[in-house]
């Protein structure tokens, strides 16, 4: 297979999204799936596969609030890392995105957060609860205003740290509770790893 494609139905969609996905020529295999609004589905095709996509509305089966809420978070960070993608370029190439600075930038706007809900009336005082933290070769470092918005800055930051730490070729093997950790070797994939 050469590609993978997935389709998400969004949860603040009205309606279903019918996939189907046929291989194998006249009598080939169908797969056949409905997505009700917040579902997605992912397949690997390649340039013998028939595809079609199409919408029922109105759902029956909405999305639940939980689900639209969680949807919107992720497309606030989204826009805050386009910002932060334009700032860094798309690889984190700038030399000052380097040496856990983004990750910094992330623990200053938290701690910037937490002094305004610890009740922290001056800016002064709120600005210096994260300051600690932040890269000291940076400038600009302040409140963006909202508490919601200082969140999506430092979740954006750490999306960027991930990113960078996934190309510098990072292990990415996550302990199960209660089990050490065990590092992947060099050219082990994480699920090898997990399997020690």
């Amino acid at each position: 297979m050469t590609t993978r494609l997935e389709i998400i139905n969004g949860a603040t969609s009205n309606g279903d999204v019918h996939v189907r996905i046929k291989t194998g020529g006249p009598l080939g295999h169908v797969d056949a799936r409905t997505l009700t609004p917040g579902q997605k589905t992912e397949a690997w095709i390649n340039t013998g596969n028939e595809i079609s996509i199409d919408e029922t509305w109105p759902t029956n089966n909405p999305a639940s609030q939980q689900a639209q809420t969680g949807e919107r978070a992720d497309q606030l960070i989204a826009a805050e890392v386009a910002i932060q993608d334009k700032m860094w370029g798309d690889a984190n190439e700038r030399a000052d995105a380097t040496n856990n600075q983004m990750l910094g930038a992330a623990m200053a706007q938290l701690g910037l957060l937490e002094g305004k809900l610890q009740g922290q009336s001056s800016e002064d005082a709120v600005l210096a609860a994260g300051a600690a933290f932040y890269p000291k070769s940076w400038d600009g470092f302040r409140d963006y205003g909202s508490n919601i918005a200082n969140l999506v800055v430092a979740a954006a930051f750490i999306r960027s740290e991930i990113k960078r730490r996934l190309l510098l070729g990072e292990d990415t093997t996550r302990a199960k509770r209660g089990e050490p950790y065990r590092h992947a070797a060099p050219n082990m994939s994480s699920e090898d790893a997990a399997k020690l």
